[in-house]
């Protein structure tokens, strides 16, 4: 999945096809969740739709080039949603190697954790996918992450959805379940 993230935020997608944004994901066929990695995935690609990326704060520290970012995750049921993430460089660096923090815990990004590994010589972005407050971000009072029409936060209940959760069964409208996709799970979607 950090392949894949690291992919998904490092390419430029092309233009959409004519007419309305289609959802990112196909819907699921004749109702049914994929059985396997392949079908959850099929017809998938990350390079169709724009990145969309957004810089709403820039500022150097101790040598640090850091900058809050948002760029797009995707389009679900007809909305597009948004992450919000810290990324930061040594100020003169050149075609460095990159990390990308996918954390658990707090779900939000740090400029602590940026700035440490910047000066170790890494362009490194921290994404906030859980839309909490940017940690040590000074002064920031621009857009966070936004999931749009979906929870993918899962702060609408204390389950987490793990396979033995009674809740992860029901269809519940802010769910990625009700999204007529095969993410019955969100972490799928927090990886994006």
């Amino acid at each position: 999945m950090l392949v894949f993230a690291m992919a998904t935020f490092f390419y430029s997608g092309g233009a959409m096809a004519f007419g309305a944004e289609m959802d990112t994901f196909h819907p699921l066929k004749g109702g049914a969740p994929a059985r396997n990695l392949h079908e959850l995935w099929e017809g998938y690609n990350p390079q169709r739709e724009p990145l969309d990326v957004e810089v709403t704060k820039e500022w150097n520290q101790d040598g640090v080039v850091l900058k809050v970012v948002r760029y797009r995750i995707g389009v679900f049921k007809g909305r597009v949603s948004m992450m919000a993430a810290i990324y930061g460089y040594p100020e003169y660096g050149r075609h460095l190697p990159g990390l990308v923090q996918i954390h658990g815990g707090g779900q939000s990004a740090n400029v602590n954790a940026v700035l440490t590994n910047a000066e170790r010589g890494y362009a490194f972005i921290s994404i906030n996918w859980g839309g909490n407050p940017l940690g040590e971000v000074p002064n920031y009072q621009g857009p966070n992450t936004d999931w749009g029409a979906v929870d993918a936060t899962q702060t609408a209940h204390n389950d987490h959805f793990f396979p033995s959760s009674r809740i992860r069964r029901q269809s519940i409208p802010w769910s990625a379940r009700a999204t007529t996709t095969g993410f019955s799970l969100l972490w799928p979607l927090d990886a994006l």
